[in-house]
């Protein structure tokens, strides 16, 4: 705690800020390493570039409610079996509801 207070804190140059305060907060996560920016992702997802392949590695029965146009579905449990259905050329991201299961793939 500043001793003397508000006043205190304005004699050591601490910055004061006036006027409306904000009534939302705003926060845009940034991607980790390996990770891709949710806009990047719409962008590959809805011009559809053929030097990416969206992998969808959630369970079938997930899939079957609806896939990225585009996407591949190999869920998660299958990867290392089916490794040789995965392009070398392409651009891979995983993707599933929640993201663990694609940072697990």
């Amino acid at each position: 705690m500043l001793s003397g207070g508000f006043e205190a804190w304005k004699k050591m140059g601490g910055t004061v800020a006036q006027g409306d305060l904000r009534s939302a907060i705003s926060y845009v996560p940034k991607p980790r390493p390996g990770e891709v920016a949710i806009e990047d992702f719409k962008d590959y997802v809805e011009k559809g570039d053929p030097s990416v392949l969206i992998l969808d590695v959630r369970d079938p029965d997930e899939a079957m409610h609806g896939i990225l146009k585009g996407a591949k579905n190999i869920p998660v449990s299958q990867i290392g079996e089916r490794a040789k259905e995965l392009p070398k050329d392409k651009l891979i991201i995983t993707h599933c509801m929640t993201g663990i299961r694609a940072e697990s793939a």
